[in-house]
């Protein structure tokens, strides 16, 4: 029975979508929607990582603008260290 499963996806790699999961797009960037859940920005658009939302990602009580400024900030330390 599996606990845990991370999803290793790095900008650059070529993952597939559509219905019948075949149109392969390349990974351009990876952001937070405003509800802070992952997304994948690709060569052909925005494609959310996830069908559901993941609740421990949830901001809880945050706006979306106060979601998206905290990524911000976050990545920003991140690419200072």
């Amino acid at each position: 029975m599996m606990k845990q499963f991370t999803v290793d996806i790095k900008i650059g790699d070529t993952i597939l979508v559509g219905k019948f999961k075949n149109v392969p797009i390349k990974v351009v960037d990876i952001q937070l929607d405003e509800y802070g859940q992952p997304v994948i920005i690709s060569n052909t658009g925005k494609k959310h990582l996830f069908a559901c939302r993941v609740d421990k990602l949830s901001p809880g009580g945050m706006t979306p603008s106060q979601v998206l400024q905290k990524a911000k900030s976050s990545t920003k330390s991140k690419e200072t260290k």
